[in-house]
């Protein structure tokens, strides 16, 4: 029997689908993991769920999760979200300084050079007048890693 390649194609295709849905449905579940403390160099998480850190992630630690990663200070490590392969999942953080961000398939990383030039990750810089800075969220559209401040109107978007 000869299978033609739209067929393979449309097979392909539901196979995405359902795949894609499935790691939605996952997400929906609620489950999660809570880290409370800080991660130091060399200091790794992993989750099969999402993680909250309730802490810091210091440069040179990493946090790794198949769901979304939160980090409830700064992060300044690795942060890996999506980790099976969701461009769905989303990292945030109160302080956002990663040296590297990776969702799904995607990595953004912080320009290499002198440490005052490291603050400046994605264009954010230390906030000088005493203002609180904003917590962010990075995300992916459009094959891109985006960061923005939190938004009620930019959860809603994102989170299925």
């Amino acid at each position: 029997m000869e299978t033609s390649f739209k067929d393979v194609l449309k097979k392909i295709q539901e196979r995405e689908q359902k795949r894609s849905q499935s790691m939605v449905d996952e997400r929906r579940k609620g489950d999660g993991q809570f880290y409370r403390g800080t991660l130091r160099s060399g200091q790794s998480l992993e989750s099969d769920a999402s993680v909250v850190v309730v802490g810091d992630v210091n440069p040179g630690a990493s946090v790794c999760a198949k769901g979304n990663v939160v980090v409830l200070g700064c992060a300044k490590g690795y942060l890996s979200a999506g980790c099976d392969g969701d461009d769905h999942a989303f990292v945030a953080a109160l302080d956002m300084q990663p040296m590297q961000i990776r969702i799904g398939k995607h990595i953004a990383r912080s320009a290499d050079g002198e440490p005052e030039k490291k603050k400046k990750l994605f264009g954010r810089s230390k906030n000088n007048d005493n203002q609180p800075m904003e917590a962010q969220i990075a995300f992916v559209e459009d094959e891109n890693i985006y960061i923005e401040p939190i938004s009620k109107a930019l959860l809603n978007e994102i989170i299925v």
